[in-house]
């Protein structure tokens, strides 16, 4: 079986106009901001954070 490497190029794109790499690094970022909103709110810091997701043209 001989099959070529997924690259940016070739990785399939989901409905959502993502590759399943860029999702998986997307929700991972979004669970380290949720922590990190966890630990101000714990703190009583008034500051939470977003990930956002912005395409380039």
């Amino acid at each position: 079986m001989n099959r070529e490497p997924l690259t940016p190029k070739t990785e399939p794109v989901g409905p959502d106009g993502l590759t399943f790499r860029e999702r998986s690094w997307l929700q991972e970022a979004r669970r380290h901001v949720a922590e990190l909103n966890q630990l101000l709110a714990e703190r009583g810091v008034h500051t939470r954070y977003a990930v956002t997701l912005e395409q380039e043209n």
